[in-house]
């Protein structure tokens, strides 16, 4: 298996009025040939405050394929229309693709956006 991406998760409000809240996740990778796919994204309220809980996979390429030697970074969003969305969370789980795995695999949070005790 490769290095671990990079991950990241983070909250974009528009300047509209009413503003629009999008919630955009990325993994950066060492070379090309991934991809990240998205299973599901819920939106819950969380101590009074509305969370995207992102879940999603990051497939490397298998061992033997070609690929560029390039860094290269993957995203993927949600809009959230106007719903307030403060806080992020970003679960991922990592395959290497077209392979069957011999565990299960688990989903693990590897970043978050905001505060959940800010006022």
């Amino acid at each position: 298996m490769q290095p671990e991406p990079e991950y990241k998760v983070w909250i974009e409000k528009s300047a509209d009025d009413p503003p629009k809240y999008t919630v955009i996740w990325s993994a950066t990778v060492n070379s090309g040939g991934w991809k990240l796919t998205q299973e599901s994204v819920l939106v819950e309220d969380r101590l009074g405050k509305m969370e995207a809980r992102i879940y999603a996979v990051v497939h490397e390429p298998q061992p033997d394929e070609v690929v560029t030697e390039a860094e290269e970074t993957l995203t993927d969003r949600y809009d959230a229309g106007t719903t307030e969305v403060r806080l992020a969370e970003l679960s991922m789980k990592h395959t290497v693709k077209d392979s069957k795995p011999t565990y299960a695999q688990l989903f693990g949070i590897v970043a978050r956006y905001g505060d959940p005790y800010a006022k």
